[in-house]
C-alpha cells in the first residue's frame, strides 16, 4: 500500500521532470527515469526512446525544441496491484513566443533503491476534441485512460 510519503515522493518526481528540462540539466534524466524506461513522445514527432541515457541524449539533441517552462498539474496517483504506481498528470508548456500548449502524461512509476522512478511515460498532446488526450473515470471511481491511436504497453492498461 502506498504511504503518504510515497504520494509526496511520486509528486516530487513528476515535478522534478520539469525542473530538469527547464534548467537544461539533461544529464540528470536518471533521477527521473529507470535505466530501461520507455519514453513515448511520438505524438510530438519525437519517437519512442528506451532508457534514461537515451532520454537524456534526446533532450540534449540540437534539434530538440523545449518550452521555456514545463508546469505539471492535476497529478492523480493510483496504486496497481503489483505495487507500481500509475500516474496521470497534465503539463502546460510555455514557449518564448508566449504560445502555450498542454500535454497529458501517462506514467508507470516503480520504487527503486534510488527512490521512485518512471519506467514508462507516454506524452499525448492535448488537442481540442481529441478523445485520446482525455482521461476519465471508470464505474469504480478509478482513473481510466482512453485507448490511444497507437498501442499502449499492457502494463498501463486499465486492467493493470
Amino acid at each position: 500500500m502506498l504511504s503518504t510519503q510515497d504520494f509526496v515522493d511520486i509528486q516530487q518526481l513528476v515535478h522534478l521532470y520539469g525542473h530538469i528540462l527547464d534548467e537544461r540539466e539533461f544529464s540528470r534524466a536518471d533521477e527521473v527515469f529507470t535505466e530501461d524506461a520507455l519514453y513515448d513522445v511520438a505524438d510530438f514527432g519525437a519517437g519512442v526512446h528506451h532508457g534514461a541515457a537515451a532520454i537524456g541524449r534526446l533532450w540534449a539533441a540540437p534539434e530538440a525544441k523545449h518550452p521555456l517552462g514545463h508546469h505539471a498539474t492535476n497529478i492523480v496517483i493510483t496504486e496497481a496491484a503489483d505495487g507500481r504506481a500509475l500516474v496521470v498528470s497534465k503539463g502546460i508548456g510555455v514557449r518564448a513566443t508566449g504560445s502555450v500548449s498542454s500535454v497529458l502524461y501517462r506514467d508507470v512509476v516503480i520504487r527503486t533503491p534510488a527512490g521512485w522512478r518512471i519506467v514508462e511515460r507516454i506524452a499525448t498532446a492535448r488537442r481540442d476534441g481529441d478523445a485520446a488526450s482525455r482521461a476519465s473515470w471508470d464505474s469504480q471511481g478509478n482513473l481510466w485512460l482512453p485507448p490511444r491511436k497507437i498501442p499502449v504497453p499492457t502494463s498501463i492498461s486499465p486492467e493493470a
